[in-house]
């Protein structure tokens, strides 16, 4: 018995025409194999797929909440200046602490006001993704940098 083949404990007999002894054969053993690759390609492909759909939605999820978040901040500020009449001091000290409401580390210098009496507002916030972060020419997108300027009139 060949070593390099597994025992096959059925053997199918086929009658073949004007034969009266049965031929014996192997059942096909390479079928499996080309089932188990094909499905082998398809599990790889959709497991691409879900990572770079999650990297994708994690990425605009970020960009959006960002932009949100940048907007609240600096109405926060606004708020804190023009309505209370506070200092710019106490508007930033209101601008850092939405900031620290919504998880985000906002710098004094994040926060600036204008002669005209608008305030812009610098939110960086960096995304966890399963690829993009690991990926040189794309590793920029999961780094939100927005800036929110409010208006300076009531």
């Amino acid at each position: 018995m060949d070593s390099t083949r597994p025992a096959v404990n059925t053997v199918h007999a086929h009658r073949t025409v004007g034969s009266a002894r049965p031929v014996l054969r192997e059942p096909d053993q390479e079928s499996g194999g080309i089932v188990l690759g094909w499905l082998l390609k398809l599990a790889l492909v959709l497991a691409v797929i879900v990572v770079v759909g999650y990297d994708l939605v994690a990425i605009t999820y970020n960009k959006v909440a960002t932009a949100e978040d940048a907007k609240s901040i600096a109405r926060a500020a606004y708020d804190a200046k023009v309505l209370s009449r506070s200092t710019s001091a106490e508007a930033t000290k209101s601008a850092q602490e939405q900031a620290r409401a919504r998880g985000i580390t906002l710098d004094k210098s994040d926060v600036v006001y204008a002669s005209d009496g608008s305030i812009e507002v610098t939110v960086t916030r960096s995304v966890d993704t399963l690829v993009a972060h690991r990926i040189g020419p794309i590793s920029d997108y999961s780094t939100v940098v927005e800036v929110y300027t409010t208006s300076n009139g009531p």
